[in-house]
Formats: structure tokens, sequence, C-alpha cells
């Protein structure tokens, strides 16, 4: 398995992982509860193959549905798979012969979207489109608070960028972290070592 290519699904997943947080952040509490992460993931897997290409291919085509329910991008030097179900969730970037692949199961990343929304403080975008929406609902605004809400608006612009690309929380990190570790070991494990 070559690690280049390993290093490149594993930024695949992670985004993949980082595109559902962001969207889960998003969306009402009632819709979250019955949230199905692998539906979701099969739902926005072409956009997320189209996405994805540039960053992993050059010259490529579009992406194709094959027989066993991946989405397929072919490059001029490499191919880029993603596959989901249920059960999984596996990036594969091929080159030739050689082959880098990371995988990801959906209950692990189920459970900390869920818990997110028990245990998520408010955020500072949060706060501050909360505090927009006290003063323009405010009838009379003085001219102290009229130039409040143009700073806070410019704020929220700047934050804007930084709501678009959250970072993975802490808990999912580790959990990800064990997780590339077990996978290493394996590969570590399985592979023939070479004599001088």
């Amino acid at each position: 398995m070559s690690k280049y290519l390993k290093e490149l699904a594993t930024k695949a997943v992670h985004y993949i992982v980082d595109t559902t947080h962001s969207h889960v952040a998003r969306i009402p509490l009632e819709e979250a509860k019955v949230f199905e992460l692998s539906k979701f993931w099969k739902v926005m897997g072409y956009d997320t193959a189209i996405k994805l290409a540039p960053l992993v291919l050059t010259n490529f085509d579009p992406p194709r549905l094959l027989e066993d329910g991946s989405i397929e991008v072919e490059g001029y030097e490499k191919v880029f798979n993603v596959f989901c179900n249920k059960k999984i969730l596996k990036v594969e970037v091929r080159e030739g012969e050689m082959t880098g692949e990371h995988s990801v199961k959906p209950n692990m990343v189920d459970t900390y979207l869920h818990e997110m929304y028990v245990i998520k403080p408010p955020t500072r975008f949060e706060m501050i489109v909360k505090f927009i929406v006290q003063l323009k609902n405010k009838e009379k605004r003085t001219c102290k608070e009229e130039t409040k809400l143009q700073e806070v608006k410019r704020i929220l612009r700047e934050l804007e960028g930084e709501v678009e690309n959250q970072p993975l929380c802490e808990m999912y990190k580790l959990a990800l972290e064990k997780h590339d570790n077990e996978v290493n070991a394996k590969d570590d494990g399985a592979r023939p070592s070479s004599s001088k």
C-alpha cells in the first residue's frame, strides 16, 4: 500500500466527515435526531466525488456509478473511488499497481454527531447571529447600537468562512486517530519484512 495514496484517501474521508459535521450543525435538532449518515453520504456521494476529484486527480472524467454502488472518478494517472453503505465509508485511490485506502465506520461518526447536540455550547457565530436579530428587531436604535450592528455584521462575514470549514471535534479526532492507528498496525503486521 502506498503511503502517499493512503494519505490522499485519508484526507478525502476527513473532508467527507467534515462536510457532514457542517451539515448536521446547521439542521434543526428534530432533523438531527433522525439523521441517517449512510443515506446522507449516498446522496452526497456524487457531489463529494466532484469536489474531491480535483484534489486527487488531474484531467479527470466525470464520476460514474459502479455496480457495487461506489462512485469512481478516473484521471490521467490515478483512479479515485468512494464507497458507502450502513457499515463503512471507504475511499480508495489507485495509481497503476499501487493502492491507498482509508475507511471509517458510520456508527462511530453517528455517535459523535448525536452527542454533539447534547454537549454543544452556542458558538461565537450563533451568539453573533442572535445579537444581530435582537438589534434588527428593535424599532428605534441609537447611533451607538447602529454602529455596533455594523461592526457585528462585519465580524459575522469573517466568521462565515470558518463555519464553512469547521474542524473536526476533538472527540471525533481522537476516535479517528485510534482507528487509523489500528488500521496502520494491521497494514504493518501484514507486510513481509525485507531482508538485505
